[in-house]
């Protein structure tokens, strides 16, 4: 549990905003985005995948993108051909029964459920997009930034859910993870990413780099082998 607790750059900006849910308002995106994490219980069989890049998490080499921090040992390789489908209910994974299962609960599931949430995750993820550090800028700003890239996903998540889907919309816990697979997506996965988040180049190199690996752990959602 240590190595994903620490391994993506959102989380450390995510433990001083979690709990923001303010009605900010920023722009929000149209056209290609990276990637963003599956829906329960849609898309195709997914295949599986092919184990982890290393054995010990803590010897894993780190490296970060913008606002993402990975760790290689999250790094799997997927042999499916088509987008994984996913399981989600109340009950906690079976896969990892012991991580935050964010999204394990009849609220979220039933937003996520819809299939909707992908799509608008996509969406969002651009737009936030402005808030990104500028190159060259000094590792406060660009925490400050990161931190502010990262409200705007999670507040927009849980505010355009409840509008486009149902009330009250994703959970702040919940959309975490979706920011967490967004902004890990854009970072190490834009271009394989820039034409649809389904798109199988999108989706494997989502788990080769470690997003989704990130993102099921942070979720609780069952992939469906």
């Amino acid at each position: 549990m240590k190595s994903w607790l620490c391994c993506i750059g959102w989380v450390a900006v995510a433990v001083m905003t979690s709990a923001a849910c303010g009605d900010s308002d920023p722009p929000t995106g149209t056209g290609g985005a990276g990637g963003t994490g599956g829906t329960g219980g849609s898309g195709g069989s997914g295949g599986s995948d092919a184990g982890a890049v290393c054995d010990n998490p803590d010897a894993g080499k780190l490296t970060t993108v913008v606002c993402t921090t990975m760790n290689e040992c999250d790094g799997v390789t997927y042999t499916g051909t088509m987008p994984p489908a996913y399981t989600c209910n109340g009950s906690k994974s079976t896969k990892y029964p012991d991580s935050p299962n964010a999204c394990r609960n009849d609220s979220d599931c039933a937003i996520i459920n819809t299939g909707m949430v992908r799509e608008i995750v996509r969406e969002i993820a651009l737009g936030c997009r402005s808030y990104e550090p500028k190159e060259g800028v000094s590792e406060a700003e660009r925490i400050a930034a990161c931190k502010v890239q990262a409200d705007c996903n999670t507040n927009d998540v849980k505010r355009i859910t409840a509008m486009k889907i149902m009330e009250p919309g994703i959970s702040d816990a919940c959309g975490a993870c979706y920011t967490g697979i967004a902004l890990c997506s854009i970072g190490f996965c834009l271009m394989e990413c820039v034409g649809g988040a389904d798109l199988i180049e999108c989706v494997k190199c989502q788990f080769q780099s470690g997003c989704r690996t990130v993102y099921e752990k942070c979720s609780g959602l069952d992939r469906q082998e």
